[in-house]
Formats: C-alpha cells, sequence, structure tokens
C-alpha cells in the first residue's frame, strides 16, 4: 500500500503519463485501479476534510 501511495505521490509531482510510470512502483495498472477505487469512495475528499480539521485543531 504504501507503494501505491508512494507511485500517486510521484504521478502527481512529476505529471508523468500513467504508463510511463517507473518500474520502481507496482504496475500502473494496479496503481491506476487503486486510485480509480478511492476517487469512487470519496476516499481523497475524507482525507482533505481530516487533515484540514486536524490543522485546525477540532480533531
Amino acid at each position: 500500500m504504501f507503494e501505491i501511495i508512494n507511485a500517486l505521490f510521484f504521478l502527481i509531482k512529476t505529471g508523468c503519463q500513467w504508463k510511463l510510470l517507473p518500474n520502481d512502483f507496482p504496475k500502473w495498472r494496479t496503481v491506476y485501479e487503486f486510485y480509480r477505487k478511492w476517487i469512487s469512495i470519496g476516499f481523497f475528499d475524507r482525507m482533505t476534510q481530516e487533515l484540514n480539521a486536524m490543522a485546525q485543531g477540532i480533531r
């Protein structure tokens, strides 16, 4: 799971295309499937809300 998240950070930082993800990370299809699943369940929206609440001292 750590490598999936690292791959997503790499994609965001570099603007790399999915298929050009370096071999140091899991296969691009694996990373993409996790990304699609997390988007569909609203994972990133909830994570952003939680981090904002923590930063504001609410939680």
